[in-house]
């Protein structure tokens, strides 16, 4: 039934949520965004198939990377990075988070605008360094967010940024540098 609306949108129904989604959605206590998304998003009248799926070593990278992103939204990753053998154990926070084995923490920060957290973690079995920045995760931050007008990028005519986003990065720009150079070092 749905693949046959989607094939023709204007035959497209509004969809209702079943008993199981209601009362996901009514429990939900953290910063809810879709109304933002409700209003801003469109659909899209083409469907995916398998041929649009990425590679699945482009998925797992992903997945690891996301790791150390979710990682960011605690503030707290020293705190994490020193207790992570026991936060992997089974049924603790971080059962699964196999990309964080073996990495150290290199440094971490709050930008100076939204007090955005990050950090900077070494994967030593990749050779990696990884720059973590946390989402959106306050109000402040997402008044950031809606700032989306397009601002002037110093790279170039013809260039522009996200305004909300750039001044987020603005504040953070000195010190995730600073804990890059000192990956490197």
């Amino acid at each position: 039934m749905l693949q046959s609306l989607h094939k023709n949108p204007s035959k497209r129904k509004k969809e209702e949520l079943t008993a199981e989604q209601r009362r996901m959605y009514s429990s939900e206590k953290l910063m809810n965004f879709r109304t933002i998304a409700k209003l801003c998003a469109t659909h899209s009248p083409r469907t995916l198939t398998a041929d649009d799926l990425a590679p699945m070593e482009l998925v797992t990278e992903l997945s690891h990377i996301g790791q150390f992103a979710e990682i960011a939204y605690s503030k707290m990753p020293d705190y994490i990075f020193e207790h992570l053998e026991e936060l992997s154990r089974d049924t603790f926070p971080l059962e699964g988070y196999d990309a964080l084995a073996g990495a150290t923490l290199v440094a971490k920060f709050l930008g100076k605008v939204a007090v955005l957290p990050g950090f900077v973690a070494y994967r030593a079995e990749t050779k990696q360094l990884v720059v973590a920045i946390s989402g959106t995760a306050t109000v402040r931050q997402a008044l950031y967010d809606m700032h989306f007008r397009k601002r002037r990028h110093p790279a170039g005519r013809g260039c522009a940024v996200h305004a909300g986003f750039w001044r987020l990065y603005k504040g953070i720009k000195a010190l995730a540098l600073e804990a890059i150079r000192k990956g490197i070092r």
